[in-house]
């Protein structure tokens, strides 16, 4: 799912704010900070964030429709009350 990732949004690594952000990740290209996978697994790649101290996520889910809903619920899941 990476390479697909990295090769869809190859531009977005090119942008100055986007490229510091993954400059600072330590990241390549967008791929390398991609979340894919069932519902427990993208929920645990996001609490490891959390629990490395991130305040802030901007999520974009991709894929189908049903991909997009998915996604949405679980984040709105995670994130509980208010």
């Amino acid at each position: 799912m990476s390479g697909w990732v990295a090769e869809t949004y190859e531009r977005s690594r090119r942008l100055p704010g986007y490229r510091a952000t993954l400059d600072q990740q330590g990241a390549s290209g967008p791929g390398d900070v991609a979340f894919a996978g069932d519902a427990a697994t993208v929920a645990d790649q996001l609490r490891r964030l959390v629990d490395a101290g991130a305040t802030e996520l901007v999520a974009m889910p991709f894929g189908f429709d049903q991909d997009h809903r998915r996604t949405l619920e679980l984040l709105g899941d995670l994130s509980g009350p208010g």
